[in-house]
């Protein structure tokens, strides 16, 4: 879409910019006024960020000599109180970052703190089973409360002041006296640890998150339980009350926050958009945005009056390790962390049938030359074959003594190799699954097979820092190209003639398949590389990589042509077929499937967007906003962060209008 120039006056995307850290991010807490915003990150440090213009950054307060699990402003907004792995409670000037007090007592991870709503008092909870309450003036301790069997995850005050909650490992909620510590009663129905406990802005209800995957609401004063809210897929880590107190937000190690009917517990909109665990959620003042804190090092901010879908999106639940295309092009599959491989029209992401069997991670999946039949291999020391048709499940190979790595049919499709943590690669009868040769002679982790075109020649890649080349029929040892680092894909040119190799060392290395001649290093990755395919032609290179970006390679240049920014990429592929106005390849990056066209032109190529699983936020391709009248600065700032296309900073190489995915070559 061309948008130059474009009215946009009052666009709105149902989403916010979000802010990228580097590092883990386990918490975030607006100031009183909504004016800022804590971040507390793994690292060690907050960072505060003016939440008024485009989230700049305004401080990083440091101290603490571990994880920041928690930090939260004071009701007066004139404080911050900051929990951490090194036991200690840490006292912050909110509007300087000037360090305060520092609250020693605990002898284990501070998890929680909470403000009373007077700003006098302080409480926090720790994994050395107690609540301590501190002075928040002076940071004199109080009143230890004990009565936790084991850790203490979560601490909150009531509206009124006069009561405390914790959740705790021991599945139990308790109540207690904010003034006197005396316990008072014990809420319990939970059957996993309580992760997380929150009092609703009246004070009448509580509300707890768990491990046994639920948000359960009691009734403040007697302790009666409410509606239990179910849906998420995995622990639940953190809740919160909407200002109003007639909405729940839930974030979840599934990487879904859900939003929640305080009073009925009906389920509402759910915001996809993390691709890692999310530790924290909360609303604003206001109550017309939601943040939310992951492990992906990212904080995520939420419309909350565009988020009106409750759509479930389909896709795979967690990273996608593997994609492939099928020998006619017509069909994508992908598997990952849910243990499902998952079938998709390559055109237009229509999603087919969904092949359950695995136990557990699928890592590798490929297509038999025919395209009748589907193999796919997991950590559960297995490789499964499928009906690619019918989703059938067909033979279960089993032989490995560790995790399956990469699996790869032979060109005659008589053959199955499979490479393994066991440091074997071992060949199978494709039709009877019997277990053929085992190839012993890396002395680490086999993390990539495949076969040769000619079906001669299998090439293995190993973290022993070796490629290894071996005889397809006797399973005789060849040539082993050496690498500085553990070698984790391997892939064949088209002609056969070269190889290609990815590295921990984050470079491509192509070598003469022949000779095993080392001809040529890309080196252009920031991170490990996690896959390495050749386009059908065999003059262009697609790599993936934990750095974020898959990157496009000229063959015989060595040059990288294009670069695209998107999350962690495990996987990608080169549709094997030959199509009309362009070529295309798969991805799988975080716990998306995304499909792309190039278009090579006279001057340069041009990308494409074709499909993306889960479409559930903006995706841009092919785009340009220049001069967009009225477009605000946070709208600005989310376009060009989905704009996934960047600028390569070397002389043959211009991005020809700003913002968009158009890369020419000079």
């Amino acid at each position: 879409a061309k948008l130059d120039n474009a009215q946009m006056s009052g666009a709105d995307f149902g989403e916010w910019p979000h802010l990228k850290e580097e590092n883990y991010v386990f918490f975030c807490a607006y100031s009183p006024d909504g004016m800022t915003l804590a971040v507390s990150l793994y690292n060690k440090i907050i960072n505060i960020y003016d939440t008024t213009g485009n989230w700049v950054k305004i401080h990083t307060l440091r101290g603490h000599t571990d994880s920041v699990e928690t930090a939260i402003y004071s009701p007066s907004g004139h404080q911050i109180a900051s929990g951490s792995g090194d036991r200690t409670v840490r006292l912050w000037d909110a509007h300087t970052g000037v360090p305060g007090h520092i609250l020693r007592g605990h002898t284990d991870v501070v998890t929680s703190v909470a403000y009373s709503p007077s700003g006098y008092q302080i409480v926090s909870g720790s994994d050395d089973h107690t609540l301590r309450l501190w002075d928040a003036e002076t940071g004199m301790p109080g009143p230890i409360l004990v009565g936790h069997d084991m850790a203490v995850k979560s601490v909150a005050y009531s509206s009124s002041g006069h009561r405390i909650v914790s959740g705790s490992e021991d599945k139990m909620l308790r109540l207690w006296d904010a003034q006197t510590g005396k316990p008072g009663p014990i809420l319990s129905g939970h059957t996993d640890e309580v992760t997380s406990v929150t009092y609703s802005p009246s004070g009448d209800e509580i509300a707890s998150g768990s491990c046994d995957k639920t948000v359960r609401l009691w009734d403040a004063q007697t302790g009666a339980h409410g509606p239990i809210l179910e849906g998420h897929s995995s622990t639940v880590f953190r809740v919160a009350y909407s200002p109003s107190g007639r909405q729940i937000a839930s974030a979840s190690l599934d990487r879904t926050v859900r939003l929640w009917d305080a009073q009925s517990g009906a389920p509402g909109p759910i915001l996809n958009g993390h691709n890692d665990w999310i530790r924290g959620v909360t609303f604003s003042p206001s109550g017309h945005q939601i943040a939310s804190a992951s492990w992906d090092e990212g904080v995520r901010l939420w419309d909350v009056k565009a988020s009106t879908s409750s759509t479930i999106i389909h896709g795979n639940i967690g990273k996608v390790g593997s994609v492939a295309y099928s020998p006619t092009g017509h069909q994508i599959a992908s598997g990952g962390e849910d243990q499902t491989v998952r079938l998709w029209d390559a055109q237009t992401g229509a999603s087919g049938p969904i092949l359950v069997g695995h136990t557990w991670d699928i890592v590798s999946i490929t297509y038999s030359p025919s395209g009748r039949q589907i193999a796919s291999a997991s950590w559960d020391e297995t490789v499964r074959l499928w009906d690619a048709h019918t989703g059938a499940p067909g033979l279960i190979l089993s032989g490995h003594t560790g995790y399956i790595t990469s699996v790869a049919y032979s060109p005659s499709g008589h053959q199955i190799a499979s490479a393994s943590w066991d440091q074997t690669v071992r060949l199978w009868d494709a039709q009877s699954g019997t277990a053929g040769l085992i190839l012993s002679g890396h002395t680490n982790v086999v993390a990539s097979v495949t076969y040769s075109p000619s079906g001669h020649q299998i090439a293995s890649a190993s973290w022993d820092e070796t490629v290894r080349l071996w005889d397809a029929h006797t399973g005789a040892p060849g040539p082993i190209l050496s690498h500085n680092d553990g070698a984790t894909s391997v892939a064949y040119s088209p002609s056969g003639s070269q190889i290609a190799s990815a590295c921990r060392d984050a470079n491509v290395r192509l070598w003469d398949a022949q000779t095993g001649a080392l001809d040529r290093i890309l080196d252009d990755h920031d991170s490990w590389i996690n896959s390495v395919a050749y386009s059908p032609d065999g003059r262009q290179i697609v790599s993936g990589s934990d750095d974020a970006t898959v990157r496009l390679w000229d063959v015989d240049s060595g040059n990288c042509l294009i670069i695209l920014e998107d999350r962690e990429v495990g996987s990608v592929a080169w549709n094997p077929a030959a199509v009309l106005n362009g070529i295309y390849f798969a991805v799988g990056c975080g716990d998306f499937v995304r499909a792309w066209k190039i278009i090579e032109e006279e001057d340069g190529y041009q990308v494409r967007l074709l499909w993306s699983s889960k479409q559930d936020r903006p995706s841009i391709s092919n785009s340009s906003f220049l001069n967009a009248q009225d477009l605000s600065n946070i709208g600005m700032q989310l376009l060009k962060q989905y704009t996934p296309v960047k600028e390569i900073p070397i002389p043959w190489v211009t991005v020809k209008v700003s913002n968009a995915l158009r890369v020419t070559a000079r």
